[in-house]
């Protein structure tokens, strides 16, 4: 049956995350401030990479078959997990992010462009959740480094995922985390692709 995705477009303005910061837990997922250069490595392993002088562990989750390859034509009917997870319902999620990166990517398939990073792990430096993901993520990978650089977050939903009516306060955090755990004052919810939304077999 066919499944609509919804992806949150629209700047939004969060309230400051005011959770106390409990034992810091960054070492563990190789978040390292001050790297010296963006990283333009296009492979699709998850990895740590430098991105506007932060290093983030990016690129989980999806196969590279899915994000590598042009968007699949109305007609295909996807399995559940063909681009990552198991097979339920809201796995398929991971279908239509897929398919927005490959959009954003030019949409004829190929390695996807470093300036576009999807699973971009975050630390909060609490004990729960000891870290955030933000779907999809885009900056200027080729431009030197700097914390008020921008840095472009997307957050993918279908619109059957009972979380879909918090997308919004969910970017929105990603960003309040960015600016105030990691200084990175560029971060800002993605608006320049307003309009878009894509439709699925699956």
């Amino acid at each position: 049956m066919p499944a609509l995705l919804v992806v949150l477009l629209t700047l939004i303005t969060g309230a400051a995350l005011n959770a106390p910061m409990a034992q810091a837990v960054a070492d563990a997922f190789q978040v390292r401030p001050g790297c010296q250069a963006n990283d333009m490595n296009a492979g699709p392993s998850s990895v740590s990479r430098c991105i506007n002088g932060t290093s983030f562990r990016t690129r989980s989750s999806l196969r590279p078959g899915c994000v590598e390859l042009p968007p699949a034509p109305a007609t295909y009917i996807y399995t559940g997990f063909e681009c990552g997870g198991a097979a339920t319902k809201l796995n398929a999620e991971f279908i239509g992010q897929a398919r927005l990166i490959s959009y954003l990517n030019g949409g004829q398939g190929g390695p996807v462009s470093p300036s576009i990073q999807w699973e971009m792990r975050m630390p909060t430096g609490l004990v729960q959740p000891a870290s955030l993901r933000a779907d999809v993520v885009r900056y200027a990978a080729a431009s030197p480094p700097s914390s008020s650089a921008a840095l472009r977050l997307i957050e993918v939903k279908g619109d059957w995922n009972p979380d879909y009516g918090q997308r919004a306060q969910q970017v929105a955090g990603y960003v309040n985390l960015l600016q105030s755990r990691y200084g990175m004052t560029g971060a800002t919810v993605d608006s320049t692709i307003s309009g878009y939304t894509d439709e699925y077999r699956v």
